[in-house]
C-alpha cells in the first residue's frame, strides 16, 4: 500500500487518490508513450544510414584452369616486362575469396506529406493524452469528494444518534418516575422504549454505512484502511454565483470538449495522410563502397592491372508514382472524408448535450 496514514482531510484524500490511482498512472504512461512516438517520427526527417560488410570464399577461383585467363596474364606479364618463360599462370586463381563493405545513405525528399502529418497527429495524441489524464483526475476527485461527504453525513448522523440516546435515557428516567406517580401509563413508557430501539437500529445502519464508505475510500486512496476523516476546517462555503458563467463558455472549458475537438483535428490529419498515400514519393540515395579480392599465383598482376580501384560511390534518385493505388486510394479517401464528417457531427451533438446538462444542473 502507498501509505500507512489512516486519517485524511479532503485535500489529502484527493491527492492520495490521484497519485495512486491505476487508471491515472496508465494514462500518464500513455502520454509518455505518445511522446516517444513523436520523437521517433521526428527522426525520420533525417537520412537513414546503414552499413554492411561481407566476406566470401569459393571452393575454387573464378576461371581457374581457363586457357583464356592464362593468355590474359601472359599478356599482362609481357607488358610489365616479366620474362614469360619463367612465369606459369596455369594455376592462377582470382575471386576465390574477398571482402565487400559499403555505407548507404537514403534521404526522403517528398513522401506526400505523410511524415509531416504523422508528426502533427502524434502532437495531437500528446494533447489528447494530457486532456484525458486531466479528465481521469477530475473523475477521481469527484468520486473521492462524493464518498468523503457521505462519510461526513454518516458521522453527523452518529452524532445525532448520540444526542437521541441521551434524550432517550433522560426520557426513560422521567417516564419511570411518572409511572410510579401514576401520571402516565405503561404504554406511554413503552413508547419511550420504542424510540430507543429506533435509535439503536439507526445507529446500526449508520455504522454499516460508515464501514462501507471507509472501505471504498481506502480502495480509492490505495491504502489499507481509512480510520477517520477531518472536515472541521472546510465548513466555509462560497456563494454559488461566484462560479456562474454562461453555458457555452463552460462547455468550451470542459476536458470532454477539448477531446472532441482534438478528435476532429486527428480525423482531418488522417485524411491528409490517406491523400498522401496517393501522391508520388521521392527519395535520394548515396552509397560508398570498397572491396578487396584476393588472387593466387598471379605474381601481383591482378592487383596492379585489374583491381586497381577498390573504392567507388553510387548516387541515385527515385520517384515513385502509385498509379494503381489511386483506384483503391480514392475509396480510402472517401472513407476518411466520412470519418471527418462523423467527427463534426459528434462534436456538435456532444456540445449541445453538455450545454443542456449544464443548464439543467444549474436550474435544479
Amino acid at each position: 500500500n502507498a501509505s500507512a496514514q489512516t486519517i485524511f482531510t479532503l485535500q489529502e484524500a484527493v491527492d492520495q487518490a490521484i497519485k495512486n490511482n491505476v487508471e491515472v498512472q496508465k494514462t500518464r504512461l500513455n502520454e509518455e508513450s505518445i511522446a516517444e512516438v513523436k520523437k521517433e517520427l521526428f527522426t525520420h526527417y533525417f537520412p537513414s544510414v546503414s552499413a554492411s560488410a561481407s566476406y566470401f570464399e569459393r571452393s575454387r577461383g573464378l576461371a581457374q584452369g581457363s586457357g583464356l585467363l592464362e593468355m590474359v596474364f601472359n599478356a599482362l606479364a609481357l607488358n610489365a616486362g616479366m620474362d614469360e618463360e619463367t612465369l606459369d599462370f596455369s594455376n592462377t586463381r582470382i575471386l576465390k575469396r574477398g571482402v565487400l563493405a559499403s555505407v548507404n545513405v537514403v534521404q526522403p525528399l517528398f513522401l506526400g506529406g505523410r511524415l509531416v502529418n504523422a508528426n502533427k497527429l502524434a502532437g495531437i495524441g500528446m494533447e489528447a493524452g494530457s486532456e484525458y489524464t486531466a479528465l481521469k483526475e477530475q473523475e477521481i476527485r469527484k468520486e473521492v469528494e462524493k464518498y468523503f461527504w457521505q462519510l461526513v453525513q454518516v458521522y453527523e448522523g452518529l452524532r445525532s444518534v448520540d444526542i437521541i440516546d441521551t434524550l432517550v435515557i433522560s426520557a426513560r428516567h422521567d417516564a419511570e418516575l411518572a409511572l410510579r406517580a401514576g401520571l402516565v401509563t405503561k404504554n406511554d413508557q413503552m413508547q419511550v422504549d420504542i424510540q430507543g430501539y429506533k435509535a439503536e437500529s439507526l445507529r446500526l445502519k449508520l455504522d454499516n454505512a460508515k464501514d462501507l464508505c471507509r472501505d471504498y475510500l481506502a480502495y480509492l486512496l490505495n491504502v489499507e484502511k481509512v480510520d477517520s476523516i477531518v472536515w472541521d476546517d472546510i465548513y466555509t462555503l462560497q456563494d454559488p454565483y461566484t462560479f456562474l458563467t454562461d453555458a457555452e463558455t463552460a462547455v468550451s472549458n470542459r476536458h470532454e470538449m477539448s477531446l472532441l475537438k482534438l478528435n476532429l483535428q486527428a480525423s482531418k490529419l488522417k485524411k491528409r495522410i490517406t491523400l498522401g498515400n496517393m501522391l508520388p514519393t521521392a527519395v535520394a540515395m548515396l552509397s560508398f563502397g570498397t572491396h578487396k579480392f584476393d588472387a593466387e599465383h598471379d605474381r601481383g598482376l591482378f592487383d596492379d592491372y585489374i583491381d586497381t580501384r577498390r573504392k567507388s560511390w553510387f548516387a541515385a534518385a527515385n520517384i515513385s508514382v502509385p498509379i494503381s493505388g489511386w483506384w483503391s486510394g480514392s475509396h480510402a479517401l472517401r472513407r476518411s472524408t466520412i470519418s471527418v464528417k462523423m467527427a463534426e457531427f459528434d462534436l456538435e451533438d456532444k456540445r449541445n448535450l453538455m450545454t443542456m446538462e449544464i443548464d439543467r444542473n444549474w436550474k435544479t
